[in-house]
Parts: C-alpha cells; structure tokens; sequence
C-alpha cells in the first residue's frame, strides 16, 4: 500500500508525520458533517499543505474519506474503531454470564466505565424481542438508570438524575443492588444492575438485567448479584 509507505517515510521523524495524521483523525472523529481543508488544518493545529497532505494520503487508504471537498472518517478508521473493546478480558468472562440472565430476564449487558461513558462490553436479549442497546450509556438513556447509577457509585461520582421520568427504588450499598422503574406513561419496564467488585485491575463496571414488568421479581436481585460474582470470578 504505497499510500501507507508514504505517510510513514514522509518528513525526517516517523513518529512527528503519524502523530498528525492521528491528529487529524481524532479532529474528524468529533465531528458529523465533515470539515474543509481550512477548518481542518485550524482544529488540528497544522500548517495547510502540511494537513493537505497527511490528508491526502489517508484518503489513499481509507482512513478519511473526501466527499465535495470535505473531509469525513473513512471506511478503513471506521472499521477499526468497530474493533476496539473497552475491557477485553472482560468480554471474554462475561459473554457466557450474560446470555444465561436471558430467560429469567428480557434483556442483560455489561457496560465498563471509559471516558466518563458507560462502555457496552456485551449484551444479550431474547429472541422474541427487538433491544437496542446503546454503545454509550449515560445519564439519558432512562431505561438503563440504575447501571448508569451503579457506574457513578463505583467511580466515586455524584449521581444526579437529569429527568425525572425514572425513579431508584434501592440505592446502592455496599454491594447492593440498584433498581430503576420507568414511569409517567413509559412503557413498565424495570432495570436491575448490580457492580463488579472492583480489584483494582479492571474499570468501573455493571452487570444489568431489563424486564418487561412494573417492578423486578425479587429473586432477579439476587441472580445479578451472583451473575456478577460469577463474571469476577472468571476474570481471576
């Protein structure tokens, strides 16, 4: 791929030429309709031949795309961005753990701590019912309150419900569990989650179960509890 060779041979530091080509990808990653070659160069801080370039030569590979003159994240960062898990040695554990929650529950994931986001790590839902689940969790997507709450707990943070059309039926103690119900003319729904024990080698994170019911089953509680054990477990 001489697009590669070039980007990396271009200029007499290697490492200078790749960390503004990274630059220029992470400008282009923040933000939807594109940017021109003059807004490009001026968020990435770069000289306007030299963002020209660096730009030019990732196109050549995929990594933006040029589309009327405007500069987008292209096919080849797209697909290793799909690739990046944000715990590994957790998914490995927890997918297993996860898909038997589902039955006694309608839906269960894991989501980790990253970046001030929950971070889905897997999921797992029954077949009878269409869930979307969102990569990012936060303080807004209501049906899944109580692991956004349990994620806050875990890394020490504030919680401050932003809405009021959920409301936390157990707040979080020890290794308890935290449990939200939607309400005012939402669907019945409730979510149950409950925290890894963190041993310090891992992020923040949550085991969480979504059922179709005003309020959880109490016997649910308990199965998160132990589901969660289980995925520590397996991580040691």
């Amino acid at each position: 791929m001489p697009g590669v060779q070039s980007l990396v041979a271009d200029g007499d530091d290697k490492h200078g030429v790749l960390d503004r080509a990274f630059m220029v990808l992470d400008v282009l990653s923040r933000v939807d309709d594109g940017l021109g070659l003059s807004e490009l160069a001026r968020n990435a801080g770069l000289a306007k031949t030299t963002t020209h370039r660096i730009a030019e030569q990732l196109v050549s590979v995929g990594a933006v795309q040029q589309v009327d003159q405007r500069y987008y994240i292209g096919p080849l960062a797209a697909r290793l961005g799909r690739c990046w898990q944000p715990d590994p040695l957790l998914l490995q554990a927890a997918a297993d753990p996860v898909r038997a929650l589902v039955g006694p529950a309608d839906a269960a994931a894991v989501y980790a701590l990253h970046g001030g986001k929950g971070r889905l790590v897997t999921a797992a839902a029954r077949g009878a019912h269409c869930w979307i689940l969102p990569p990012d969790l936060t303080a807004s997507f209501i049906p899944l309150a109580a692991a956004w709450h349990v994620l806050m707990v875990a890394d020490r943070k504030p919680v401050t419900p932003v809405t009021r059309s959920y409301r936390l039926l157990m707040p979080l103690r020890d290794r308890g569990v935290a449990i939200s119900v939607q309400h005012e003319g939402a669907p019945e729904m409730s979510c149950v989650a409950a925290p890894l024990p963190s041993d310090g080698a891992h992020r923040p994170a949550a085991v969480a179960v979504l059922t179709l019911a005003a309020q959880p089953a109490p016997w649910l509680m308990d199965l998160v509890l132990h589901t969660a054990d289980r995925i520590m477990h397996r991580l040691r």
